[in-house]
């Protein structure tokens, strides 16, 4: 199990279940682009810093993921946080 879902889960169901193991270490994820598709990669690139500027990705990581901020503050230090 994902760490974001076990999160998920034991937040819905509180004092209704336990999380044996094992959990899944830190993945490290990216979007693929075509190698040759450089304008892609760039449109890309400044659509995700944009939204990281204004707060739709936080957002976003709040809606699907709503503490997974507090409990990896390492990773999501780095953007623009909004409640």
């Amino acid at each position: 199990m994902d760490v974001p879902d076990a999160i998920i889960a034991l937040g819905k169901w509180p004092g209704r279940l336990k999380v044996v193991g094992p959990v899944s270490p830190v993945q490290s994820m990216a979007c693929a682009l075509p190698k040759t598709s450089q304008n892609l990669l760039e449109r890309f690139n400044e659509f995700l810093e944009q939204i990281k500027r204004d707060g739709t990705y936080m957002g976003l990581v709040r809606k699907s993921y709503p503490t997974a901020p507090d409990h990896f503050p390492e990773f999501f230090s780095e953007f623009q946080t909004k409640p």
